[in-house]
This record gives C-alpha cells, structure tokens and sequence, in this order.
C-alpha cells in the first residue's frame, strides 16, 4: 500500500485530505460526469500501516459488506468500493452538516435543557432510533437477521445534517453474525464512556447496547454535563459499571418527567429492563413530548442547526469549493497525533475484575477502528458557545479552535515513574525468574513498532499482552525513525503501569 494517494480513485477525482482516525483515512473527491454532472464523495481507505495486516482488512471488509446493506434515510450509506492496486477505498455521500453535540452538546458553558431543547434532543434521538432499528432489523439473503449491533453510538457519530436530516455513522466496529472477523474475549470494541455495562464488561451484547448507548447521548444533552465520562478510562468504566445514574429531571428540572423516564429505562443497567427494541424506545420519546409539543421535526430541526452553526459549516463549505485541484499525488492526511480533530473508536481489554482488586490497570485503551465524525462531539456550535468550524464528508466534523473531548480515552495515561524510566543502556536485572507471567499494555500515538528485550513484537497498540515477570527493555519506534528506550517491570501474575506514549 502506497502513503500516496492517485489524483484519481476509479471515477472519481480526488481533491484533497480530510483527516486520520484510529482505521481509516478520509479524502473529499468528486464524480464528474457528462453533461456538467458533478457530486462530491468521501472516500475512506484503510490506512496504510494497518494494510498489510490481515486482521484490519478483515474488519474493513466487513464494514464495506454491512454497510451495503444499509440503505435508510436515517444511515450514510457506502455506494461503491474502488480497488487500486492494494488499495481499497469506501466511497460515500459528501454531507454538509455538524455532529449531534455540536447542536445539542454538553461542554463549556452548556446549561441544562428547558423544555424547548427537550423537544428538540428528542427529536434528534427519534430519527437515531429509526436508523438503528433499520440496522437491527437488517437480514441476510435467506431472511435470516443478521443480529447487528452497532457498538460505537456517540455524540459523534449521529450527524445532523443542514436538512434537519440525522445520519448514523461509522459501523466499522459493527457485530454482525455474518462478519468474518470476531472480537476475542476480554476485548471490548466502542467508546467507554458511552458503553452498555454488559459491553465493557465482556460479556454478549443485543441491540440493547445500543439503546443504553443512545440513552448516554441524550442524557448527556439534556443536562449539559458528561454522564461516565471521568479523568482515566478506569474510573471512567468503573462509573459506567457501578455509579449511580441520576435522572435527567432532577438535573434539568424543566425537562418533562416523561422523557426523563424514558431516558432512565433505557439506561438501565439490565439490559432485560431497558425497551427491546429502538422502535420501543422512539415511541415512547414520541409518546413522552406528545402534551409537550411533539418531537421536532427535521424542518424544525434544520432551522436550529442553521441558527446555530450557519457560519461554522458555510465557513466549511468555502474551504471545501477554494480546494486546490487533485495534483499528481494526494499526500495522506495528517495523522491523528498530528490533528486535534480526529475521535477514534476505542478498544477496552482485560474483563472486569473482582470488587477486591477493581480495574488494577490504568487504561488498557487503544485506538483501533473507524474514524467516525470526529472533533465536534460535545462542543456545541450554539448552546455550548463553541466556535468550532464544521465539515462533513459522511463522517467528519472538524474543529478549527480546540482539541476533541474523547470520554474514552480521557487523555493520556501517566506511566507510573516508578515501573517506568528513560533506559541509558546498562544491564538491566530481570530479577529471579517466576513461573507465573505478568502482562503489559503499550500503546503510542503515531503507532510505533516495539521490540522487547530485543525481540521484535510488532506495532502499537498492544495491549494486555503476556510477560514474563521482572524488569524488561522496550523499545519503540517510528516510521520516520524517531525512538524511545524505556524499562518496564512487570508483576508476577498482575499488569504493568500502561504505557501511552505521545511523541
């Protein structure tokens, strides 16, 4: 696979770089065709150190497949799928709109709803629960359901485009019966802080997920303030799993006590109490605003994305038309280190462990799948006072003042000085050897290749790998050569501080 990108994808001409998430690349293109015919896609391609992993192109595979069988109003679709060379490009529409919390977000200066902005989460979570259910109800050719689950439903992947219209992004970390790639025990694919407990505990998942995941979103846009969200991924899926969850009403007294019900069903921890499926639950959001004014309604609902993010995406828009035309070569978008404007999907590893010995490794986090809609998560254009830039292309929101929240990996995770330490060269003492090994997680932003003890283990993440007990040398290293010398010491029978290396 080549970093470069052709000045043309199959029939399409490729314009310029949008972003890198954790799976993907992004570039915005256009179709021409005769007769003055023009439109504007996103092509999206696995990136290029992933490639040459079998594992990855699986799951970028699977995505393609599930997504082409997706096609409601409530969706973004993938149209095509172009190949050059060892390349593989997903090709969908060019949206022009902001994710969900950019219009209805929590964050700096977010108050919590009255009942107006109830009318309009509402309406937002109606046309959420329509293409989630068009996506749990999805068969194969024999009729047979197909049992997906979504798995990463975030403020940043329900968009909202400039016609009201909401569109579920990124099912790239998606559970289908017919994917041929499984996620293994103990490993947890989606975003923590808006994660079903059963999920982050490692456990089977329905379309229930989903549901408390979207319960998450609108709870946390009706009260202004994150849910689980908290300043580590442990304590973060600690709150998910054991913290108690107030009702919406009690933080937004104006919010109608029917919806707050409705919201505190679909966040119950059991998954048997929550509503079966996201029909159920858009009913009863219908049923609950239904002596409140109803539901907004996409016309309504443009009207506030226009009102309150109008000059972040014609701002977008422009710098959209003033690209430079496709030049011999496309270079690839910056990476994520690079740009603050990418929220990767997450993956959790490790199963939970006893009350006695809760979470006893900081963050077993990496960042593995989808670029999804990025920066504009919970960083509201209007009610949270954000000056954020938007533009999307099927999946991006881009935030041109300020770095994303991501309530999954709430930031970089401290090693702990006294398991880690810059290593000048000398002999390291492994200690007397133990029967039972230990385990290490590393991850790095860019990815890095590691060698330990010098022995070659391949790239970043890797997480909650097993180690023999005592001091080790990790070495890790970049593309453009760049590298760290560090020692770890890893526990008989426990983990290792994390390491999460930032260059």
């Amino acid at each position: 696979m080549s970093n470069a990108v052709p000045p043309t994808i199959g029939r399409y001409q490729v314009i310029a770089p949008l972003a890198t998430g954790g799976m993907g690349e992004l570039f915005v293109a256009r179709r021409a065709g005769a007769g003055g015919f023009a439109r504007l896609v996103v092509l999206k391609r696995l990136r290029v150190e992933l490639g040459a992993t079998a594992g990855y192109r699986a799951m970028f595979f699977d995505e393609a497949r599930l997504a082409a069988r997706l096609t409601h109003p409530n969706v973004c679709e993938v149209t095509d799928l172009e190949d050059v060379g060892d390349d593989h490009y997903l090709v969908m529409p060019y949206l022009e709109g902001v994710a969900l919390g950019a219009v209805v977000g929590a964050g700096a200066g977010a108050t919590p709803a009255d009942a107006a902005e109830a009318r309009i989460v509402a309406g937002l979570l109606v046309q959420a629960c329509d293409g989630l259910d068009h996506a749990h109800e999805l068969t194969d050719d024999a009729g047979a359901p197909l049992g997906v689950v979504h798995r990463d439903v975030s403020p940043g992947n329900v968009f909202v485009t400039t016609d009201g219209v909401v569109k579920l992004l990124d099912f790239g970390v998606a559970k289908a019966n017919d994917a041929s790639t499984t996620t293994d025990q103990g490993v947890v694919k989606g975003k923590l802080a808006y994660m079903a407990p059963e999920q982050l505990a490692g456990g089977a998942i329905d379309r229930r997920a989903d549901l408390f995941a979207l319960g998450v979103v609108g709870w946390e846009a009706l009260t202004g303030r994150s849910l689980f969200a908290r300043g580590s991924a442990s304590l973060t899926a600690a709150a998910v799993l054991d913290e108690p969850i107030p009702r919406v009403d009690a933080i937004a007294p104006a919010v109608p006590p029917a919806l707050a019900d409705v919201l505190a069903r679909a966040l119950d921890r059991a998954p048997a109490r929550r509503p079966a499926t996201a029909a159920a639950l858009r009913e009863a959001l219908e049923a609950a605003l239904r002596d409140h004014g109803g539901v907004a309604r996409a016309p309504e609902l443009a009207k506030v994305v226009a009102a309150r993010c109008g000059p972040a995406i014609a701002a977008a828009r422009e710098r959209v038309r003033a690209a430079a035309p496709a030049r011999p070569e496309v270079a690839a978008p910056a990476t994520t280190a690079e740009r603050p404007d990418a929220m990767p999907t997450t993956v959790w590893t490790g199963a939970r462990p006893g009350r006695a010995a809760r979470w006893p490794w900081a963050a077993g986090v990496a960042a593995v799948a989808t670029l999804g809609a990025t920066a504009l998560a919970w960083r509201g254009c209007g009610r949270a006072g954000s000056t954020a830039v938007a533009i999307d292309a099927a999946a991006i929101a881009i935030d041109a003042g300020a770095a994303p929240v991501d309530a999954a990996v709430d930031g970089p995770v401290a090693p702990d000085a006294a398991a880690v330490a810059i290593d000048a060269g000398a002999p390291l003492d492994t200690g007397p050897r133990v029967r039972k090994p230990g385990w290490v997680s590393i991850d790095s932003t860019p990815y890095a290749e590691l060698t330990i003890d010098g022995r070659a283990v391949g790239p970043t993440p890797y997480i909650h790998k097993p180690l023999a007990a005592g001091r080790h040398r990790v070495r890790a290293t970049l593309a453009d050569g760049r590298s760290r010398t560090l020692t770890v010491d890893v526990p008989e029978g426990g983990s290792a501080a994390p390491l999460d290396l930032r260059w």
